[in-house]
This record gives structure tokens, C-alpha cells and sequence, in this order.
């Protein structure tokens, strides 16, 4: 296992088996493999995917930014944001 740096952040990148590589952060895990129709570089995970990037460096920043993306919009804040929402709509 290896780590790698993003926006200050540190992944765990696990190595490659049967053209797969592992991306680990944030209690999230996202799977880097080539697509078999398109033959980029694409990433899988339960909640997290990205499509038709050229390099695996390319498809690596875009996963460890969709799971810090994922994770900056966890827990209480969400809970505000829809209570706000809910504020702002009309009816009784």
C-alpha cells in the first residue's frame, strides 16, 4: 500500500490487482479500472464514478476529489441545508 496526496489530504492506494487499483479515504473506497467499452480510465464505488479519463493519474485526483467532495457534504450540515429548504417553502 501506498499513499497519495490531494488537497492536503492523504488516500491509501492499494496496488493493482487484475488491472484494478484501490483508492481508500474518508471511510470510502473507490475502484480504478479500465472501462471495457470506452478503454479509458474510469472509477467505481457504492456511492462515487467517474468516466473517460486519459491518464490513471487523471482518473486518481478525480476519485480522491469526489470522495473528499462526498465527505464535506456528510452528517449536520445536510440536516441544515434541508431544514433551511424546508423553511423557504411556501404552503402551511
Amino acid at each position: 500500500m501506498k499513499t497519495y496526496k490531494c488537497e492536503g489530504e492523504e488516500f491509501e492506494i492499494m496496488r493493482p490487482k487484475n488491472c484494478v487499483m484501490a483508492v481508500s479515504g474518508k471511510g470510502l473506497r473507490i475502484d480504478i479500472k479500465i472501462h471495457p467499452t470506452n478503454q479509458c480510465w474510469d472509477y467505481f464505488g457504492a456511492e462515487n464514478y467517474g468516466y473517460f479519463h486519459t491518464t490513471v493519474d487523471a482518473a486518481l485526483k478525480s476519485a480522491c476529489k469526489r470522495i473528499l467532495a462526498h465527505d464535506r457534504q456528510k452528517g449536520e450540515d445536510l440536516c441544515k441545508g434541508m431544514d433551511k429548504f424546508y423553511g423557504g417553502l411556501d404552503g402551511s
